[in-house]
Protein backbone atom coordinates (compact mmCIF):
# COMPACT_ATOMS: atom_id res chain seq x y z
CA UNK A 1 0.00 0.00 0.00
CA UNK A 2 1.19 3.37 -0.84
CA UNK A 3 0.75 6.59 1.43
CA UNK A 4 -1.68 8.98 -0.69
CA UNK A 5 0.63 12.01 1.08
CA UNK A 6 3.74 11.24 -0.05
CA UNK A 7 3.87 8.00 -2.05
CA UNK A 8 6.24 5.77 0.47
CA UNK A 9 5.50 2.70 0.48
CA UNK A 10 3.47 1.43 3.66
CA UNK A 11 2.33 -1.47 5.58
CA UNK A 12 -0.99 -2.74 6.11
CA UNK A 13 -0.85 -2.77 9.54
CA UNK A 14 0.25 0.50 10.10
CA UNK A 15 -2.55 2.80 11.31
CA UNK A 16 0.11 6.13 10.35
CA UNK A 17 2.54 6.67 7.50
CA UNK A 18 6.04 6.60 9.02
CA UNK A 19 7.26 9.45 6.75
CA UNK A 20 5.01 12.09 6.80
CA UNK A 21 2.64 11.23 9.68
CA UNK A 22 -0.76 10.76 7.04
CA UNK A 23 -3.47 9.18 9.00
CA UNK A 24 -4.20 5.79 6.61
CA UNK A 25 -6.77 4.50 8.50
CA UNK A 26 -9.75 5.66 10.04
CA UNK A 27 -10.02 7.91 13.67
CA UNK A 28 -7.17 6.54 15.83
CA UNK A 29 -6.47 7.20 19.36
CA UNK A 30 -3.65 9.20 19.58
CA UNK A 31 -1.24 10.85 22.47
CA UNK A 32 1.30 13.16 22.68
CA UNK A 33 5.00 12.89 22.43
CA UNK A 34 7.04 14.00 25.02
CA UNK A 35 9.89 15.15 23.44
CA UNK A 36 8.91 16.71 20.15
CA UNK A 37 4.80 17.16 20.51
CA UNK A 38 3.45 15.44 18.07
CA UNK A 39 0.39 13.77 17.83
CA UNK A 40 1.54 9.45 17.94
CA UNK A 41 -1.10 6.63 17.81
CA UNK A 42 -1.42 5.15 20.93
CA UNK A 43 0.70 1.84 21.44
CA UNK A 44 3.78 3.13 18.73
CA UNK A 45 6.64 2.63 20.73
CA UNK A 46 8.80 4.76 18.40
CA UNK A 47 7.69 8.59 17.44
CA UNK A 48 7.76 8.86 14.01
CA UNK A 49 9.02 12.42 13.97
CA UNK A 50 11.95 12.52 16.83
CA UNK A 51 12.49 8.64 16.64
CA UNK A 52 12.15 8.48 21.16
CA UNK A 53 9.55 6.48 22.87
CA UNK A 54 6.70 9.07 23.12
CA UNK A 55 5.53 8.23 26.58
CA UNK A 56 7.48 7.41 30.00
CA UNK A 57 5.14 4.48 30.51
CA UNK A 58 7.80 1.67 30.70
CA UNK A 59 10.55 3.86 32.33
CA UNK A 60 8.23 4.59 35.52
CA UNK A 61 7.62 1.17 35.74
CA UNK A 62 10.81 0.02 35.87
CA UNK A 63 11.72 2.87 38.08
CA UNK A 64 9.07 2.05 40.67
CA UNK A 65 10.28 -1.57 40.45
CA UNK A 66 13.89 -0.77 40.89
CA UNK A 67 13.12 1.39 43.71
CA UNK A 68 11.09 -1.16 45.45
CA UNK A 69 13.56 -4.09 44.88
CA UNK A 70 16.09 -1.93 46.29
CA UNK A 71 14.31 -1.29 49.45
CA UNK A 72 13.66 -5.16 49.64
CA UNK A 73 16.92 -6.00 48.97
CA UNK A 74 18.03 -2.82 51.85
CA UNK A 75 15.39 -4.24 54.89
CA UNK A 76 16.71 -7.91 53.91
CA UNK A 77 20.03 -7.23 54.39
CA UNK A 78 19.36 -5.16 57.95
CA UNK A 79 17.15 -7.75 59.31
CA UNK A 80 19.68 -10.61 58.56
CA UNK A 81 23.08 -8.18 59.75
CA UNK A 82 21.74 -7.38 62.80
CA UNK A 83 21.82 -10.85 64.33
CA UNK A 84 25.34 -11.50 62.17
CA UNK A 85 27.45 -8.05 62.67
CA UNK A 86 27.63 -8.62 66.69
CA UNK A 87 28.93 -12.21 66.74
CA UNK A 88 31.39 -10.94 63.70
CA UNK A 89 32.86 -7.64 66.04
CA UNK A 90 33.32 -10.55 68.85
CA UNK A 91 35.49 -13.32 66.90
CA UNK A 92 37.37 -10.48 64.94
CA UNK A 93 38.21 -8.92 68.55
CA UNK A 94 39.13 -12.32 69.71
CA UNK A 95 41.10 -12.88 66.81
CA UNK A 96 42.89 -9.71 66.85
CA UNK A 97 43.53 -10.52 71.10
CA UNK A 98 45.31 -13.78 69.84
CA UNK A 99 47.30 -12.49 66.79
CA UNK A 100 48.80 -9.87 68.97
CA UNK A 101 50.00 -11.91 71.47
CA UNK A 102 48.18 -10.39 74.30
CA UNK A 103 46.28 -13.77 75.51
CA UNK A 104 49.60 -15.66 76.53
CA UNK A 105 50.96 -12.78 79.47
CA UNK A 106 49.52 -10.97 81.53
CA UNK A 107 48.93 -7.29 80.51
CA UNK A 108 51.21 -5.00 82.54
CA UNK A 109 49.17 -2.31 85.10
CA UNK A 110 50.47 0.69 85.83
CA UNK A 111 50.69 1.56 90.10
CA UNK A 112 50.46 5.63 91.18
CA UNK A 113 54.16 5.22 91.75
CA UNK A 114 54.92 4.17 88.46
CA UNK A 115 54.00 6.80 86.73
CA UNK A 116 55.74 10.05 85.57
CA UNK A 117 56.39 13.44 87.22
CA UNK A 118 55.37 11.26 91.07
Amino acid sequence: MKCPECGTKVSRDNAICPSCGTVLRGRVATVRCRICGARVPRGVHICPQCGRPPTLRGRVQLLVLSVLLGVTLGVGVYVAGRDYVPELRYRLGVLLIQESGMGREPVPTLMPEDTPGS
